[in-house]
């Protein structure tokens, strides 16, 4: 608009020339004619005298028309200066409009400012409230601080801390009892991916729409021929069998302390969330790749094969996220490496290992392992014992996974699901506890870095007809807008 403005000026600007020329012209033609009238009265007679009559009717009707000419010229200038106060009037408009404009986009990103800052600040709360109950539950339960030693106490009867809100128990059970009453229903897909190597590009293809269509639809799938030997995947299981088999004082030695915020090593979930549901789970955490970025000092030393075993799969694991990486980029119809760059590439994306020990529980019908959530990563790679646990939030009812030997399974996070506008889904899962058998997991969370990366959908992926579903965040501020809306609902709730 303010371009076809400026033309219009011009286009004003331009005949106003003109009219100065046409009156420049006029005024030459004006004193020809008095040079003309002194030089017919030097040379008239008295035989001319008619011819001047003539002459002077002549002479006024020529100046009656430059008397209208010079009319029509002031005309023309009072309408071209009108004309040009209207275009100033627009111009004005223009600019007002344009500062407003600004002003909105100031507005909303001070508006978007506020709301992270607001939401920072309520993170910032309810984390010294859970560090207040962590401090008051570690003094209270001194005794039984692991989830292992209630467990193994001989109660009937888990505290009250452990229950889960009413709302939640219409839908929790034993878990092998929720196996049996899913087992006719829709089941996570397996996906073989032997073929992803194959010298046979239709074989890849299909391989690859495969893969594709698991994360479009569900979001979570068992991976087999995955690449990774079933010798080291034994290993690593045994490895961290072994270190849960160690007295509880001996694993004590690698407590972490969440109060600080220091949250790599031996732990418990002693208040996660506002509302202070407990979870029946201990674990161990820490960072197993890149190798220059490990605290080797909060490593268990036994058994003695763990560093070796677990650094041995971190690699193979990393070679397995690529893999996965480019599968799903080929799937976004982008280059093959664009989403592995997006979440740090080799050397920014963390590897985080969790694993999570679930006790024998007595009432598992009021407890959790784990509450609903989605995982905050990239990608979630999870090895089990083979005891069920796993749910799924699918299509509106809790879908229990089954064991499928040999397999990976592998979570897609919020972070693919934001960098391909939705298109991959985060899906909601939780884990359910038994009676009868210990579960042990091994999750491998792939995270970007937390300041560094802005988490928002790709253009390629974003269009007018399919616009941007996230704001853009850091892989930080993601995590502190869960943890505020976890903290909304749980204020609610109350």
């Amino acid at each position: 608009m303010e371009a076809r403005f400026s033309r219009v000026k011009l286009g004003f600007q331009g005949g106003e020339v003109q009219l100065e020329e046409l009156g420049t012209r006029l005024d030459g033609f004006e004193d020809g004619l008095d040079e003309l009238r002194e030089e017919m009265q030097g040379t008239l007679n008295e035989d001319m005298y008619a011819e001047q009559q003539k002459t002077s009717s002549l002479e006024a009707k020529v100046m009656e028309m430059l008397a209208s000419l010079r009319g029509q010229v002031e005309e023309m200038r009072d309408d071209l200066h009108k004309d040009n106060l209207g275009l100033a009037a627009c111009e004005l408009s223009i600019s007002h409009l344009l500062h407003r404009v600004v002003y909105v986009h100031v507005y909303k990103r001070i508006h978007v400012s506020l709301d992270l800052a607001a939401e920072s600040l309520v993170v910032q709360l309810s984390c010294i409230a859970v560090k207040k109950r962590s401090v008051f539950m570690a003094t209270t339960l001194a005794v039984a601080s692991r989830v292992e030693s209630l467990a193994s106490s001989g109660i009937q009867a888990i505290p009250k801390e452990y229950v889960r809100p009413q709302e939640e128990l219409t839908s929790i059970g034993d878990v092998f009892e929720e196996e049996k009453r899913t087992n006719k229903g829709p089941q996570i897909p397996t996906i073989d991916l032997k073929g992803i190597d194959s010298e046979d590009e239709r074989v890849r293809e299909r391989c690859r729409e495969e893969l594709k269509k698991a994360a479009i639809e569900w979001g979570v799938m068992h991976l087999v021929n995955h690449g990774i030997s079933d010798e080291l995947l034994n290993r690593v299981k045994a490895a961290g069998k072994a270190f849960f088999d160690l007295p509880i004082e001996q694993k004590e030695e690698y407590a972490n302390d969440q109060a600080s915020g220091k949250i790599a090593g031996y732990g418990s979930k002693l208040a996660n969330n506002a509302s202070g549901q407990l979870e029946w789970e201990d674990y161990f955490f820490h960072l197993i790749f890149p190798e220059d970025k490990r605290d080797m000092s909060i490593w268990p030393k036994t058994p003695s094969d763990y560093t070796e075993v677990t650094s041995e799969y971190a690699i193979q694991l990393r070679g397995l996220a690529s893999k996965v990486l480019s599968i799903l980029s080929l799937g976004l119809g982008l280059e093959e490496g664009r989403l592995e760059e997006e979440v740090g590439g080799m050397e920014e994306l963390l590897l985080q290992l969790k694993i999570n020990y679930y006790p024998k529980c007595p009432q598992p019908e009021l407890a959790l392992g784990v509450e609903a959530h989605t995982d905050v990563s990239a990608l979630t790679f999870i090895l089990h014992n083979m005891v069920p646990g796993l749910q799924l939030f699918y299509q509106g009812e809790w879908v229990t996974a089954k064991c499928v030997p040999d397999s990976i399974i592998l979570h897609i996070g919020d972070t693919i699901e934001i960098l391909s506008n939705g298109k991959y889904k985060s899906i909601l899962h939780r884990g359910l506890v038994n009676k009868e058998k210990v579960r042990i997991s091994w999750a491998v969370f792939c995270e970007p870095p937390k300041e560094k990366i802005i988490l928002k959908p790709l253009p390629e992926v974003v269009s007018e007809s399919n616009p941007s579903l996230f704001p853009p965040r850091t892989f930080s501020q993601h995590i502190q807008h869960k943890l505020f809306k976890k903290t909304q609902a749980a204020l609610l709730s109350k």
